[in-house]
């Protein structure tokens, strides 16, 4: 099974998910608005230990291109 981690953080709102390419396995977002730097980390470690899996079991990272925000694109 394919394991990616993705990142969706070029819009208002912050969002990470773990899936194994086609189910989502865990799904997190903030719940405010322009959270990206304080929250990221926690989404991410959030969805990796709700999923039950550990970041050298993934098998890629997936990230938005945009278009958004510069610096919420930068986080």
């Amino acid at each position: 099974m394919v394991k990616f981690l993705n990142i969706e953080s070029s819009g208002p709102v912050c969002s990470v998910c773990v899936s194994d390419g086609e189910q989502i396995l865990s799904l997190k977002a903030t719940e405010k608005v322009f959270q990206h730097t304080e929250k990221i980390t926690l989404l991410i470690d959030e969805c990796m230990e709700e999923a039950g899996i550990k970041l050298n079991d993934l098998d890629a990272v997936v990230i938005s291109g945009g278009p958004g925000s510069y610096t919420a694109l930068r986080v």
